[in-house]
């Protein structure tokens, strides 16, 4: 029971060691606030970067690029303290594009022209206006290439291996499920997008920030099962998500559904104080005050630890799963909405490595087109049927790796690893049969991120559903119970408005939070309102 654990009294409790929760530690560090502790479920610190060493060099089973120059703070620190660690040179191995061969379902090789030209058209519509009535991404894709495809069924080919390489990209299960109309809220950092880090990986990062945060204030192993951010007495645990979401409405001037009007009169105002809640029989003031006045507790396996602000920098994934039951009291309806509602999927690496390279020296792989006049494959069953291709992986010669994404991700983590190799080693010996002598792989290993309590996915994404319910990364980041109080604050990318999916966006969001918590220290409840500026 978590009364009989003992207690660990700190000022602020992370709950989560990945880039943007480690960044929040060692932002306050680094400004002296060392009165602090983060903890970590699982028994290494990055979160989803995971960078793991393979014969002389890496391979990276989490992010794996620094995305942009300008205004990236992951490329801006690795350039001011370790820039041999960095090739900005443009290397388009292990990406899908670039030297690649195009497969047909015949085994046979599409022409170069016929996918350059695909290619330079892609382009184009990339970056044409999709606010224009889209219901999602695939429909404006497949609208704007039916009116200028040229090249017949394998035109169609080549569109349908697009989406899934999209997919990719996003970090959805299908284009179909990704906002076209809100796609400009995301921000390219200009530059080489796909900058390549030298051994030891992103693990250079990761080590950086837990050096600067100091080894003894992180707890590995340490999975969260309850988190209170109301009384340490547990009078708050009365209170209701009505309430809370009162005093939100309340201190920030807009209509709350204790019928506060937008600019009310002072006596107004205190009327609507002592109104009490038709829930828990507690009145707006008595909430706001028990607040002001709480202590959060993170309940741990060996210890619970009493702090006087949380930052929660665990994944959407993790939150899709756990906020209904994990915080008490319970996040109000306006978080759940947004958490519900901005999209959260699977993207998968499979890495198989051979005893000598059996594909042209000139070829960066081969993606792979499917048969769109028979039925679809089952996702589940037949899970190698929707992997993108296999590409080079950089400083592993002797090596390839496949991308995957969505329901047939899930289902080939959950197939056991010597399936998985199996199956894909399969897959290249009958889709290159005319083009290349395969060899059997010697070793293989694969990404967890779905299937992982810890994660439940991979990255963010703006999906339709975020559109139609009108929920933002933003919304996500507002700490509770209000901006004047932030007790509980939630970084990580998907909180980013901007940078969501990327590692610059989560350590980014931790230093936001890192930034927001200093300048209530400073400031109080009466200061200037909090800003935050995005790079």
């Amino acid at each position: 029971m978590a009364h009989n654990l003992p207690e660990m009294q700190v000022r602020v409790c992370v709950v989560g060691c990945g880039i943007s929760g480690a960044g929040a530690a060692a932002e306050l560090v680094k400004a002296g606030h060392t009165d602090l502790v983060v903890v970590e479920a699982m028994g290494r610190a990055g979160g989803r970067v995971h960078t793991a060493k393979q014969g002389s060099s890496h391979i990276e089973l989490g992010a794996h690029w620094i995305h942009g120059e300008d205004n990236n703070c992951v490329y801006e620190w690795a350039m001011q303290h370790c820039p041999h660690a960095i090739d900005k040179e443009l290397d388009f191995t292990q990406t899908g594009i670039g030297q690649t061969t195009f497969v047909n379902p015949h085994g046979e090789e599409v022409p170069r022209d016929v996918t350059d030209s695909f290619q330079d058209m892609m382009v184009i519509l990339d970056h044409g206006d999709m606010t224009d009535g889209y219901n999602n991404l695939a429909h404006y894709y497949q609208q704007q290439f039916s009116e200028h495809n040229k090249w017949g069924s394998v035109g169609w080919q080549l569109l349908d291996w697009h989406g899934r390489f999209q997919s990719l990209i996003d970090g959805s299960d299908s284009w179909h499920s990704v906002s076209a109309a809100t796609r400009e809220e995301y921000w390219e950092c200009s530059g080489n997008l796909i900058i390549n880090w030298n051994n030891p990986g992103y693990q250079t990062l990761v080590d950086h920030l837990l050096d600067t945060i100091g080894g003894e204030r992180v707890l590995l192993n340490s999975p969260v099962s309850r988190i209170e951010w109301g009384g340490a007495d547990g009078s708050n645990s009365r209170s209701c998500s009505r309430c809370y979401d009162s005093v939100q409405s309340l201190t920030s001037g807009v209509q709350s559904s204790l019928s506060i009007a937008t600019n009310p009169a002072p006596d107004d105002v205190q009327r609507s104080r002592e109104e009490k809640c038709a829930e828990c029989g507690r009145s707006v003031e008595e909430a706001s005050g028990s607040r002001k006045r709480s202590q959060c507790r993170v309940t741990l396996p060996d210890r619970v630890v009493v702090a006087d602000h949380v930052i929660f920098s665990g994944s959407l994934g993790v939150l899709k799963a756990t906020a209904r039951h994990l915080f008490q009291p319970s996040l109000p309806d306006a978080k759940l909405r947004v958490i519900d509602n901005l999209g959260f999927d699977t993207v998968a690496k499979i890495y198989l490595e051979f005893s000598e390279r059996w594909w042209p020296e000139d070829c960066n792989g081969f993606s792979f087109l499917s048969d769109l006049t028979t039925a679809p494959p089952d996702l589940i069953q037949s899970w190698e049927e929707q992997m993108l291709g296999f590409y080079t992986v950089r400083q592993q010669p002797l090596m390839l790796i496949a991308w995957i994404c969505g329901p047939s991700a899930l289902a080939m983590e959950r197939t056991p690893l010597p399936e998985v190799i199996a199956r894909c080693a399969t897959v290249l010996q009958t889709r290159l049969a005319k083009l290349c002598s395969v060899t059997k792989p010697v070793w293989g290993t694969r990404s967890v991120w779905g299937s992982n309590p810890y994660t439940q996915g991979s990255y963010s994404f703006r999906s339709c559903a975020s559109d139609h319910c009108d929920v933002w990364a933003a919304d996500l980041a507002q700490p509770l119970p209000d901006i004047q109080h932030p007790v509980l604050c939630f970084c990580g990318e998907a909180t980013h408005e901007h940078y969501y999916s990327t590692v610059h966006g989560a350590w980014e969001s931790g230093k936001r939070e890192a930034a927001r918590l200093m300048h209530h220290w400073e400031h109080g409840t009466s200061g200037p309102a909090f800003q935050w500026t995005i790079g």
